[in-house]
């Protein structure tokens, strides 16, 4: 089973713009940085997945909490 990464650690980047209808987040921590989504945003990962078992280049998606 997978494990989903725990983000309550990471810092919020106050003030960044985001587009679309769903609410998101900038995150930060030590020199990564992330978008975390509300919502159902599957899809995203199954894409990310895929991409990485074919060997073509994608983002990173994964589910957190």
């Amino acid at each position: 089973m997978k494990v989903l990464p725990d983000f309550s650690d990471w810092i919020v980047l106050p003030d960044v713009a985001v587009s679309g209808v769903t609410r998101k987040l900038w995150l930060t921590k030590d020199t990564k940085k992330a978008l975390f989504k509300f919502g159902d945003e599957w899809t995203e990962e199954i894409a990310s997945n895929l991409a990485e078992i074919i060997k073509i280049p994608c983002m990173d998606a994964t589910f957190g909490m």
